[in-house]
């Protein structure tokens, strides 16, 4: 489990550095808008990427898919950092993100794929990308006060060495045989159920990302703050990930997702109360039980309920709706909100819609508990 573990940590690496661009933009002086429109860039890619990716993977295979989409955002990052103004940075993402909206999803299909020949689950190995990402936005959160050209050396680096360890990965294309496999009692309509309502969650979690930068900032509080406060929002992801396995088959994806978005409800609501730095740290102890809950339940219900078949489509589409839509409602559609009502009335409304959003899937997993919809 070494090389899917270091893959793991790296390649959240990378994405703790694109989740904490907005201080980057905040810090660059761009409005709400501008940032939630540069943010919303990378989700926006993952609707074109992603399904051209997937497809490129099934016809060349995994690792040289990697090659290409890992080696060439180590470059192009560079231009976000060194094109001055709001439209040249808008232009570098598009390009960088065209490689980098898919490295977590084909990276951690590789992952998984791995680790499925070895009769391992990815609990564990996604722990590391866990720690990884913690690790690297507390380390980021000191380096950015004294130059943001930290996040890009950091970047860079994840990247070239997610590289390095993926090509120890034993991907389909040498390995025919699994130890571990799909039971196909999955179906179509409990699937797009799920990825319609998380699809609602994330666009919830990806404003409380992209909007933190500008909550400290109108609190006065010390930009080291974003950086603790990814810190401690993703290594609250290891409790859940230690016991994901046994959670998963006691409760079910569609319990997982309604507790998971009414977390996510809570953590709207509480993070603008926030008086302090401490205070607002401490609020992202609830994101444990907020993306990774609804993203890793429907991660492996492709994995091991969606027949073999269909499961790479099926990974298409829950990366294009996960981390495309989802990301992209919320950081665009946040950033007009904010601009139209004001930063704290958005929380406000975004924790209103995730209780509401929450209340019908409790209802309906009480009801489908003898139907088998688990």
């Amino acid at each position: 489990m070494l090389f899917e573990s270091l893959v793991e940590w790296f390649i959240y690496s990378n994405l703790a550095m694109i989740n904490i661009m907005a201080q980057y933009f905040e810090n660059s002086g761009f409005s709400p808008v501008q940032i939630g429109a540069l943010m919303a860039v990378i989700p926006g890619m993952a609707l074109i990427a992603n399904p051209f990716w997937f497809s490129l993977r099934n016809r060349i295979g995994e690792k040289k898919t990697l090659k290409y989409l890992i080696l060439a955002p180590a470059i192009l990052v560079w231009a976000v950092y060194l094109l001055p103004g709001f439209l040249p940075k808008l232009f570098a993402l598009i390009l960088f993100g065209f490689f980098a909206t898919s490295i977590v999803p084909i990276g951690e299909a590789g992952v998984m794929e791995s680790l499925m020949t070895k009769g391992m689950h990815l609990d564990k190995a996604r722990l590391m990308g866990t720690v990884g990402f913690s690790t690297i936005s507390l380390l980021s959160g000191f380096l950015f006060e004294i130059s943001f050209i930290f996040m890009f050396i950091i970047s860079t680096t994840a990247l070239i060495l997610a590289f390095t360890f993926s090509r120890k990965l034993k991907t389909y294309e040498i390995v025919s045989e699994r130890k571990y496999t799909t039971d196909s009692s999955g179906n179509s309509r409990t699937f797009i159920f799920l990825l319609i309502t998380a699809t609602v969650g994330i666009m919830g979690v990806s404003f409380c990302g992209s909007f933190l930068p500008v909550l400290v900032s109108q609190k006065g509080f010390p930009e080291s703050t974003v950086g603790i406060s990814f810190a401690v929002l993703s290594i609250c992801e290891v409790p859940f990930l230690l016991f994901a396995k046994s959670i998963i088959k006691k409760t079910g994806s569609l319990f997982l997702v309604a507790t998971g978005i009414f977390a996510i409800g809570i953590r709207l609501f509480i993070t603008p109360l926030a008086q302090t730095p401490s205070q607002l740290i401490l609020t992202h102890i609830l994101h444990g039980w907020n993306y990774i809950v609804i993203y890793y339940s429907i991660f492996n219900y492709i994995h091991f309920k969606i027949p073999k078949k269909q499961a790479n489509k099926a990974q298409a589409a829950f990366w294009m709706i996960i981390q495309g839509v989802g990301f992209l409602v919320g950081y665009l559609g946040g950033g007009i909100l904010v601009e139209l009502i004001g930063l704290i009335n958005t929380y406000n409304i975004l924790s209103i819609i995730m209780f509401i959003i929450s209340a019908p899937l409790f209802i309906w997993y009480f009801f489908s508990l003898k139907g088998g919809l688990k």
